[in-house]
């Protein structure tokens, strides 16, 4: 969960970069806003999530919420940590769930399978392509005018 967020962020500061290189921005000055616009939104973000918590904080208590608040994503956040904390027992060659890391595996075999298809066919066709295009000689006297 945590590294995908930090994943996906450097994938869009490498992007807001990019960006900032085909508009001509120098890098050093792109990079100081990158820092900026990281640290002013952390703050943002500790500010808001401190007076969302204060203002609901019985319906967010609440094992059923509302509509609006619900605290569905901390929940799911949770639930992820124990999953992923309990992965050895869940994935594990004695595990419940052993078909899904092997379905990585299974799903391997037809994607090299239609590889190799595919290496054989092409050399198979360019065999053929560079056989057909070579015209005998009595064949090509007689196409000229």
């Amino acid at each position: 969960m945590w590294s995908h967020d930090v994943i996906s962020t450097s994938i869009n500061l490498a992007g807001d970069l990019k960006m900032g290189q085909y508009l001509k921005i120098p890098p050093r000055v792109m990079f100081l806003t990158q820092v900026w616009g990281t640290i002013l939104g952390a703050v943002i973000n500790y500010v808001v999530m401190i007076s969302v918590v204060d203002a609901q904080r019985h319906i967010l208590l609440s094992p059923h919420g509302t509509n609006v608040w619900s605290g569905i994503v901390a929940q799911s956040s949770n639930s992820s940590a124990v999953t992923w904390s309990l992965a050895k027992q869940l994935y594990g060659r004695s595990g419940p769930y052993i078909i899904i890391p092997l379905s990585l595996i299974i799903g391997m075999v037809p994607t090299t399978i239609q590889y190799f298809v595919w290496k054989v066919r092409n050399h198979v066709v360019r065999a053929i392509s560079s056989q057909s295009t070579q015209l005998p000689a009595a064949l090509a006297q007689d196409w000229t005018c």
